[in-house]
């Protein structure tokens, strides 16, 4: 547990941006079960790599202003 600790030391982590996106993820996957579209699977594809590289980012200032722009639009809507 440790090791993962330090591995994740100075890396973004998981937001409000990516419970959105994993939650969007879920919804396509669900979908994708009973519709069998190619086109949805490169799109959740896409969706896990995304999430991966802003977890995994080390660019904290660029992640938390994609994170703040979600917010604003998300309030908008709501």
């Amino acid at each position: 547990m440790k090791k993962f600790q330090r591995f994740m030391y100075g890396r973004y982590g998981v937001d409000e941006l990516y419970s959105f996106l994993f939650k969007l993820y879920l919804l396509l996957l669900f979908i994708n079960i009973f519709l069998k579209f190619e086109v949805i699977s490169y799109i959740e594809l896409f969706l896990v790599f995304y999430m991966f590289f802003r977890v995994f980012s080390k660019n904290i200032y660029k992640r938390r202003n994609e994170n703040k722009l979600y917010l604003k639009i998300k309030n908008r809507v709501l």
